[in-house]
This record gives C-alpha cells, sequence and structure tokens, in this order.
C-alpha cells in the first residue's frame, strides 16, 4: 500500500483569515499544488477590510477542490475563528491553515499515512522559521508527543491534522488558556493539544512541512525561545502564586475531562484514556501544590525538604510532569531556600 493509499479518510483544511491579502495567494498556490488532494478548503473570515475576500473569491473559482468561504457578521478572534472553521468541515481530518504560511506540496500526503492506527486522534510535523521573503531562520520542532500524556505539552497550530471526530465542538465549554492572565480560552491548538493529550495518541512526523512566515504583523509569533540569561531570570522569579495558578488550571482540566465522560458519547477506548487523564491531571495537581510549599519564601528547611522529598518519590519530575528543570530548581531551593536561589540565578550574566 503506497503512501497515498493508504488512508482513504478525507482532509479538509481549516483557514481562518482576516486582512491577509499580502501573502494569501503564496498559501493558496501551495494549497492547490498538494500531491494529495485536500477534500475541501473551509475559510472563516473575521472581518477583513482588505482584499482577503476578493483574492479567496478568485482562488475558488479556479481551485482543484471545492472552497467554502464563510463571512463571521461580528468578530471572533483569530481562537474561535480557526474552531468555527473546523466546525464547519466535513472530512474525517482536519488541518489547521495560517493564512500567511506556505506549505510543502506533500504535506498531506506525508501526513495522511499516520491515521492508518485507528488510535492516532493528531499528526503534527516540524517546519522552517522563515522571513518575509520566504529567507530561511530556524528549524522549529514540535514537541515530542508519544507520551501517554505529556500534560504541559502543546503543538503547533499551523502543523496540526486531527480527526475531524474529536469534541471540540460539542457543549463541553473548553478550558480557561493557563498562558494568558486576562481569562481568555485556550486556543484552537491548546485545545486540540488537550483533546489528544486525554483522549488518544499523537504522533511527531520528523519532516519540515510548512515555511512558518514571520513578517512582524502575525497574530502568534514565533519567539524562538529565550536567551539563558532570560531564562535564569524567569526562574528565578516563579512565585509559589504562579504554581497554584496552575493547580488551578490542573483541576479544571479534570473537570473537563469529567465532563466529556458524562456526555456518554465517548468511545470506550477514549473513555478509558479519559479517566486515566483524569487521575494524570489531579496527579499534576497536588504536584503544583508541592512546588508552591518548597518555593515559599518563609518554607523552613525541614518542610521544604519534606515537601521535595514527596514530589520526588511521587515521581513527580519525570518529563510526563514538572520536568528535569523543575528537579533542578526544586533540589537547590529545598537545600538552600529561594533567597539564595534568586540572589545566584540573577547574579548570572
Amino acid at each position: 500500500m503506497n503512501a497515498i493509499t493508504a488512508t482513504t479518510q478525507r482532509i479538509s483544511i481549516a483557514m481562518a483569515t482576516y486582512n491577509g491579502a499580502t501573502y494569501l495567494l503564496d498559501q493558496l498556490d501551495s494549497l492547490a499544488a498538494q500531491t494529495l488532494m485536500p477534500y475541501e478548503l473551509v475559510v472563516t473570515d473575521d472581518g477583513s477590510t482588505d482584499a482577503t475576500l476578493e483574492i479567496l473569491d478568485e482562488f475558488a473559482r479556479r481551485a482543484p477542490f471545492p472552497v467554502h468561504i464563510h463571512r463571521n457578521p461580528e468578530r471572533l478572534g483569530y481562537r474561535d475563528n480557526f474552531l468555527k472553521a473546523a466546525r464547519l468541515c466535513t472530512g474525517e481530518l482536519i488541518a489547521f491553515c495560517d493564512q500567511d504560511d506556505v506549505w510543502s506540496r506533500d504535506k498531506l500526503r506525508v501526513v495522511a499515512p499516520v491515521f492508518a492506527d485507528a488510535e492516532v486522534l493528531l499528526a503534527v510535523h516540524d517546519a522552517t522559521l522563515v522571513t518575509e521573503q520566504l529567507e530561511r531562520i530556524a528549524h522549529i520542532r514540535n514537541p515530542d508527543c508519544e507520551l501517554p500524556l505529556a500534560v504541559q505539552s502543546v503543538q503547533l497550530g499551523f502543523s496540526m491534522v486531527f480527526r475531524a471526530d474529536l469534541p471540540f465542538a460539542n457543549n463541553v465549554a473548553r478550558p480557561h488558556s493557563d498562558r494568558d492572565a486576562d481569562g481568555s480560552l485556550m486556543a484552537h491548538d491548546q485545545w486540540i493539544s488537550f483533546l489528544t493529550a486525554s483522549l488518544g495518541k499523537c504522533r511527531r512526523i520528523r519532516q519540515t512541512l510548512v515555511l512558518y512566515r514571520q513578517h512582524g504583523n502575525n497574530t502568534c509569533g514565533y519567539g524562538g525561545g529565550s536567551n539563558a540569561h532570560q531564562l535564569l531570570a524567569k526562574i528565578a522569579l516563579t512565585k509559589p502564586s504562579r504554581y497554584l495558578h496552575l493547580h488551578a488550571h490542573a483541576c479544571e482540566r479534570a473537570q473537563i475531562i469529567r465532563a466529556l465522560i458524562a456526555t456518554n458519547t465517548l468511545s470506550e477506548p477514549r473513555r478509558i484514556r479519559a479517566e486515566a487523564s483524569i487521575a494524570s491531571w489531579e496527579h499534576y495537581a497536588g504536584l503544583l501544590l508541592l512546588r508552591a510549599e518548597i518555593n515559599a519564601d518563609k518554607a523552613s528547611f525541614l518542610a521544604r525538604q519534606k515537601h521535595f522529598l514527596l514530589a520526588l518519590f511521587q515521581l513527580g519530575y519525570s518529563r510526563k510532569y514538572l520536568g528535569h528543570k523543575a528537579l533542578l530548581k526544586d533540589a537547590f531551593v529545598s537545600v538552600f531556600g529561594t533567597k539564595i536561589f534568586t540572589e545566584i540565578l540573577m547574579s548570572i550574566k
């Protein structure tokens, strides 16, 4: 069985647009050049005032697949706009698509066979970060997602292809983002990552299949990571209140999964996976409480040691939960306290 016929599932493309005329045609042409044709392109436009809609209308007349263009009566913002596009798709698989990137012509052909495994709910791939003129800047590597549940793992939205029967559009509210202080709900890619980790498998394809363009007006740009000093400062300044904030979000995620189970719409394998995910999120929430105790300014030596050992013995510093950076910080703080730890890290130039 060759790569193209490894799966017969139809792939819909969900594109969210807003004033994207400058780069949109490059992306549309790359979709039309796919060696495995998409089943359809579904576009939800969020009130563009430039030539975006004209470009889309012209493309729809010549595209080698159906193009469905929907104009939002009110602005939704990029998160809900992407999810609206996904809800309107009718294929068995859905690929998120940014308006200003360029796809490799083999993207869909390479990704499609992954879904021959019925347990795979999401496939992601790597990308190349490029300038406005498509000059290479860096390689973008998606987080590994082979672990049964990596609670902090979020995949890159523009690299996602996922099963349309994921319950992203039902009556269960999506959780709040733990990355934003304004109470925003999870972004579209966070939501899909969360559902996949809670209900099934994700597979990372180690190929660069998208040129991810940076041009200064990106709704969500790629920061490329912090330098070593910025990272150390961030670690040093993380306070117990941050761990308590993350604890509340972890508890909310466990409740969301319970609500999904209560809908009685999950298949038996997904329900079993969901129940295991609840236990994982609750365990993670407990570990965050321990971190808050370890890093409390006035915690005694004995209290810090007690809570650190509890987290250690509960395998809290595995890749699935807190990770090795947390282990190094908490091990030092448990002995010397937060004041000395902060002074040392902030003095590093």
